[in-house]
């Protein structure tokens, strides 16, 4: 098999790691204040939803899982390519070692992500639309419209498996919010 085929089965591989943290969050990190201030407000100002009110704190616990399983998914990046700059061959005890070490190392050196690419920072919150309704009173077009935008917010990039993972687990989560089973 030839490296870009190899590279692309590595590139999937981890995009499907990241989509099961997405999924299934055991963040062995938290958010940071600044990330959490970040996250907060994307709810309020793109999602429309009053901070105190139980919709709004299930958005700030999906949008915050989002966010710290693209910095553990950074970290992995960085440390595949690292390991296999180093002339590691892959599928090896050496190789998966060498990922473990940078991921320690980078935790370390970086805990909560600072020094990344990934920059959460509140005044580049933008509303989704100029629509006056607040998320309770929008239609379903434009809540799931948002639900996107909040995603987009978090940096994952539309069409991608984890951009609609994290838009279909806000709508369903928030529905389930709104219409609690009794």
């Amino acid at each position: 098999m030839g490296s870009h085929v190899l590279r692309n089965i590595s590139v999937l591989a981890l995009g499907s790691v990241f989509l099961g943290a997405c999924a299934q969050m055991q963040p062995s990190q938290t958010a940071t204040p600044q990330q959490n201030a970040f996250v907060g407000a994307t709810c309020a100002k793109v999602m429309r939803l009053d901070p105190g009110e139980a919709e709004y704190e299930g958005c700030v616990s999906d949008l915050s899982d989002v966010v710290v399983a693209q910095l553990q998914y950074a970290r992995e990046i960085r440390a595949y390519r690292t390991c296999g700059e180093s002339g590691l061959k892959r599928h090896t005890a050496e190789f998966s070692r060498c990922v473990l070490k940078q991921e320690d190392d980078q935790q370390a050196a970086r805990p909560n992500g600072s020094g990344t690419a990934l920059q959460f920072n509140v005044a580049d919150v933008k509303s989704a639309d100029d629509n006056p309704r607040d998320y309770y009173t929008a239609n379903f077009d434009l809540r799931r419209r948002r639900e996107e935008y909040a995603c987009a917010q978090t940096g994952l990039e539309p069409g991608s498996e984890a951009f609609a993972t994290c838009a279909n687990n806000l709508d369903v989560d928030l529905f389930n919010i709104a219409h609690p089973q009794g």
